[in-house]
């Protein structure tokens, strides 16, 4: 089975080329929905980070919203979540690439915001990062996720910048030209991959 990790910022267009990838066949994984579900679901993970980011819980329950101020403001809590939460989500998506394998599907892709920086990296034949510019990026923060311009900029402020993408993908796709060109280079990137990815693709 051909495996291709997707990564990229908020609000890059990694949605988009998620679901190109999908309509082709392949098995889909977006780890951003799999880390929220886990944050609905898994008991043990929200005590961990109860007792660890106790100003993020309203009367026993997780709030995203407060989460996220906290971490978007600090570095260090924001590498503190991550520390907490990763190794969750590394174990949920590895369990859906197996089930993927087993399902006799040819390709199967997953979406990480942090792919680069956890062993799933290494899962990947090939890894695409997309990027668009800031201001594209701030308005679909806007108006996807319902966020006030401030704390979508804080959001950003807190991922690594598109040299980052650009240094460690072996592909990058361009989102700065409408959804009509980011779609054709997404399929052009799984067909380069499913031929067998280079270099030279």
């Amino acid at each position: 089975m051909t495996t291709l990790g997707l990564t990229g910022g908020s609000g890059a267009g990694k949605s988009t080329v998620l679901r190109v990838w999908a309509d082709r066949g392949a098995y889909t994984i977006d780890a951003d929905a799999t880390y929220h579900r886990l944050l609905r679901e898994d008991a043990a993970l929200l005590d961990t980070l109860r007792a660890h980011f106790p100003e993020a819980f309203t009367s026993g329950a997780l709030d995203r919203k407060a989460l996220g101020r906290t971490i978007y403001t600090s570095k260090e809590r924001q590498r503190e979540l991550e520390r907490l939460t990763h190794g969750a989500v590394i174990a949920a998506v590895e369990r859906e690439l197996e089930a993927a394998r087993l399902g006799g599907y040819k390709a199967a892709a997953a979406e990480a915001l942090y792919l680069l920086e956890t062993p799933l990296r290494e899962t990947f034949q090939a890894v695409v990062g997309v990027v668009a510019p800031y201001e594209a990026r701030i308005e679909r923060l806007i108006l996807r996720d319902g966020l006030s311009r401030e704390y979508a900029a804080s959001r950003l402020a807190a991922q690594p910048d598109d040299a980052y993408y650009r240094s460690r993908c072996d592909m990058i796709l361009e989102n700065n030209a409408g959804p009509e060109e980011l779609i054709r280079q997404a399929e052009r990137a799984y067909q380069c991959v499913m031929r067998n990815y280079s270099n030279s693709c």
